[in-house]
């Protein structure tokens, strides 16, 4: 299998766009921190902790699921070169 389909091989992009990923989460995550402490005393009378939970559970949760999804794919598409390399190795021995 050459060196660029593997997920975080440096001469693919997935490692690159992993890492700007990670950092535009942080950011915001970061960003929606500042703007909870700036406007928590003006918010007070709404609530709004589990409203920020909520939004920060959703951008935490969508990046974990692309790893996951990411990584689901990868053993799957292994197991079927695995499945195709055995095939070939078995139709070769049959042949002889």
């Amino acid at each position: 299998m050459p060196l660029c389909f593997l997920p975080f091989s440096p001469n693919g992009g997935y490692l690159y766009i992993t890492i700007i990923y990670n950092i535009s989460v942080t950011l915001a995550l970061y960003g929606l921190f500042l703007f909870y402490f700036a406007t928590k005393d003006l918010l007070m009378p709404f609530e709004p902790v589990l409203k920020f939970c909520t939004v920060k559970s959703v951008i935490f949760l969508s990046f974990w699921q692309g790893k996951l999804f990411l990584e689901i794919v990868y053993h799957i598409l292994m197991m079927m070169m695995m499945m195709m390399f055995v095939m070939m190795i078995y139709d070769i021995s049959s042949h002889n």
